[in-house]
């Protein structure tokens, strides 16, 4: 067998176009070349962007002090398990191509301001050192990942009638994180053109409980995308990293007392659970 240096360089273009994530990371380091091959070969966009953001974090001046407490609480789980279980929630429930590829591929001592289904999902709440933790909840540390269902309503006028009717509008949504004065952060996992794959936020301000669903009469349009939302807490984390890289010195001592997390209580995450294949079939 030829080894790579003796093929033809759109052969060796062409292979580089099926490396994952992480080959495409370890590439980089063989040579001048093979970070050449990587450059210049006609990657997946998303994968690309996932790779410029990795090079991003990992040259930033809050990398390496932000890893600490992610190197100490990051597990490992199973990554295809994750997606089986998102599929089983059927067509209705679109899963996006960016986020499936960023669940399946990210290296997970990349970690983004602590959104990540390998860490715990617990309460981070002041006193906090904020160059490591994100006060929060990550909602994406509850495993196995549950689908719920968001409910969107607004008003349609009806000419006939000349009135206002409410519409209701069910959506499937992943719960991402949950921010301090609950407001919840989803990524909506709509199969229609209207939602899908937005980043979208509901605030207290709008949020109600009725019955087995969640209401909002109002989506926050956070992001449009989930590339667009890792995108927006790596700006997030260096601007953290500009406000605080003074809290690098303090010792630890200086976030007591008090626990820096609690149990996340599940119960918060309301609203009931949007049908499987399973459940719908029969």
């Amino acid at each position: 067998m030829a080894i790579l240096s003796e093929l033809p360089s759109d052969v060796v273009l062409e292979l580089f176009t099926h490396f994952p994530l992480k080959t495409l990371i370890a590439a980089r380091g063989v040579s001048r070349t093979w970070r050449t091959f990587v450059e210049e070969s006609d990657i997946n966009p998303i994968r690309r962007a996932l790779l410029h953001f990795y090079l991003r974090i990992v040259h930033s001046p809050w990398f390496l002090v932000s890893r600490k407490w992610v190197a100490e609480n990051n597990r490992s789980f199973d990554r295809e398990d994750y997606m089986r279980t998102l599929r089983q929630y059927g067509p209705g429930c679109h899963i996006p191509e960016d986020f499936a590829m960023w669940i399946l591929e990210w290296p997970a001592r990349a970690v983004i301001r602590c959104q990540w289904p390998g860490l715990p999902d617990t309460l981070c709440r002041v006193p906090c050192n904020p160059l490591t933790r994100c006060i929060g909840y990550n909602c994406l540390g509850t495993l196995p990942p549950t689908v719920r269902v968001v409910t969107y309503s607004e008003y349609v006028n009806d000419e006939d009638e000349n009135d206002d009717e409410q519409l209701f509008i069910d959506v499937p949504a992943l719960a991402i994180w949950e921010e301090p004065r609950d407001v919840k952060i989803w990524l909506l996992l709509d199969g229609s053109d209207r939602f899908r794959g937005q980043i979208l936020s509901t605030s207290a301000d709008f949020n109600e409980f009725e019955g087995d669903k969640y209401h909002t009469n109002q989506f926050y349009n956070y992001k449009k995308n989930w590339l667009d939302y890792l995108e927006y807490q790596i700006g997030q984390a260096d601007c953290v990293y500009e406000i605080h890289a003074d809290y690098v010195e303090r010792p630890a001592s200086f976030y007591e007392p008090g626990p820096l997390a609690l149990d996340f209580d599940s119960e918060r995450i309301v609203g009931r659970e949007w049908s499987k294949i399973s459940d719908t079939e029969g």
